[in-house]
């Protein structure tokens, strides 16, 4: 009987997937992390399972079943067959740094405290198999993938495509799905040079991406700059050094007082409707 983790796997059709798959393969939920209104559902339908919420997750704030986690040191040689993960993860990090205050001594000091918390939730869950929702990209659901890789766990992820009525089975997300590389691979090796016709479905996403920007943004993107304040929305995905443009100009001009580096720790403003 597979032990299976489900990470963030939400919506309520992942309910059904597990007791599909707890009757077809004898997979047996035993964590899962997901929204807290989801919890008590997920209790009563699979009894045993350990609902984690996933805001609880992402803090390392751990479930009444999970509170006397063993927390062990992270040696050296550990670390440095994590070394290329704290590379990835740091980079991830980009997007929770929007006014430049997040340096490398806290995002690593960000990335052990996930690497010990999270070696120790599986070491307690000891699952056969993670199931995963998407790809990791919230830090935490791509250290669960890393762990599981370097233990040699199985890992299943689904890729998204434009078409949301469309998932794609994977392992790997550096590498993606298979099926489309096999797929993609026949379809190369028949080309005879013709001219393809497309549904209009994937005409329209092509039309979509041709087009600006702004047009092409996915909708949680779309959302996620309405949520935001506009001073950060305005200053985040561009890739510029923000803290050049703040003091540069002053010292060439000589007209106002240079700013100190440490006048971006007060981040407040940035908060104000």
């Amino acid at each position: 009987m597979p032990r299976v983790a489900y990470i963030t796997c939400d919506s309520p059709e992942w309910h059904d997937i597990a007791q599909r798959m707890l009757h077809r393969a004898d997979w047996r939920p035993v964590y899962w992390i997901c929204e807290p209104r989801v919890q008590e559902a997920l209790a009563s339908r699979f009894p045993g399972v350990i609902t984690h919420s996933r805001y609880d997750a992402y803090h390392l704030v751990s479930p009444p079943a999970l509170q006397q986690l063993p927390l062990e040191p992270l040696d050296e040689p550990f670390l440095h067959d994590m070394a290329e993960v704290q590379t990835i993860a740091l980079k991830m990090m980009d997007v929770m740094d929007s006014v430049d205050a997040f340096d490398f001594n806290a995002r690593r000091r960000h990335f052990h405290q996930r690497l010990q918390y999270w070696r120790a939730v599986l070491t307690v869950t000891r699952p056969d198999l993670c199931v995963f929702a998407f790809s990791g990209h919230a830090i935490y659901d791509y250290v669960v993938y890393e762990l599981c890789r370097y233990y040699g766990l199985r890992t299943i992820m689904f890729e998204t495509t434009f078409n949301w009525a469309l998932y794609l089975a994977m392992e790997d997300p550096l590498v993606g799905s298979g099926e489309i590389r096999d797929t993609y691979a026949e379809l190369l090796r028949r080309d005879d040079g013709s001219d393809v016709t497309l549904s209009p479905f994937c005409e329209a996403y092509l039309a979509r991406l041709r087009g600006s920007y702004g047009g092409a943004l996915p909708w949680y993107m779309r959302q996620q700059f309405a949520d935001f304040p506009q001073e950060i929305a305005s200053t985040m995905y561009t890739g510029e050094d923000r803290r050049q443009g703040e003091t540069a100009g002053r010292a060439e001009t000589g007209v106002g007082p240079r700013r100190r580096w440490t006048d971006r720790l007060d981040v407040r403003k940035y908060f104000r409707r």
